[in-house]
Order: C-alpha cells, then structure tokens, then sequence
C-alpha cells in the first residue's frame, strides 16, 4: 500500500499541493514532526490561503522519500 502510495506521489504533477495530512498519512509521521522538518528546512513549505496553511509540493515530498520522477 506504501509503495502504490508513493508511486502517486511520483506520479502526480510535480507542482501539485498535498496537506500536512496528505504527506504525513503517506510517510507515517506525526504533523508535529512534518512541520518542524519544514521550520528547519527539510522539506520546502508553501504557505496559502489567509490562515497561512502549510502545503508541500508532491515533487519535494518524493526527494523527501527519496523517489524520482522518471
């Protein structure tokens, strides 16, 4: 289920948005965890909307795991 999961990701257009739950159901973390890997500069974040919420774009969640885009 993992693989299939992270093959969407590699799949999905690389500027795509995905939610804190989004990246954080797919790499088993907990979101405190995904938003201080952001805070330190880990993984990239987007902030949108008027409430700033966090979106990381699919392409950076797939470096992140560690898969390319073929």
């Amino acid at each position: 289920m993992v693989a299939k999961m992270m093959k969407d990701v590699v799949d999905a257009d690389e500027n795509s948005l995905m939610t804190v739950r989004e990246v954080c159901q797919l790499l088993h973390i907990h979101a405190n965890t995904l938003r201080r890997w952001g805070a330190k500069g880990l993984v990239k974040e987007y902030r949108i909307g008027s409430g700033y919420q966090r979106r990381f774009k699919s392409s950076d969640v797939a470096m992140l795991i560690g898969t390319t885009k073929r």
